[in-house]
């Protein structure tokens, strides 16, 4: 396994997630997305398999304030993410091509 966390802020589910990984000895490197972007390829892998809902939560205020709500096209989203990390869905964990936003011990279970 290759486990990327990818968050802004150690929140609460981000702490879970990294606890879960730990609890069963799984190694994984914690990328800060505020310290270091996100990458256009990566984004669009999240993009790709999480959809806008999944990798935004939808119901925020900083969602509903931000104009990347208003953006229809998948480009202008995806730049306007790596512009404003703090509105993506965080834990983003990676392995390899699957990815999972938020706490997802469930979907982690079958990586191992």
């Amino acid at each position: 396994m290759n486990i990327i966390i990818y968050a802004s802020k150690r929140d609460f589910n981000v702490q879970k997630a990294e606890r879960w990984f730990k609890e069963r000895g799984v190694k994984y490197a914690f990328m800060d997305i505020k310290k270091r972007p996100v990458g256009k390829r990566e984004m669009e892998l999240f993009y790709q398999k999480l959809g806008r809902a999944g990798l935004v939560n939808l119901q925020s205020k900083q969602y509903l304030e931000s104009t990347a709500r208003f953006l229809q096209t998948t480009g202008p989203f995806i730049e306007a993410l790596m512009e404003k990390p703090e509105l993506l869905n965080t834990p983003i964990v990676r392995n390899g091509n699957e990815v999972t936003s938020g706490y997802k011990p469930e979907v982690w279970v079958g990586w191992e």
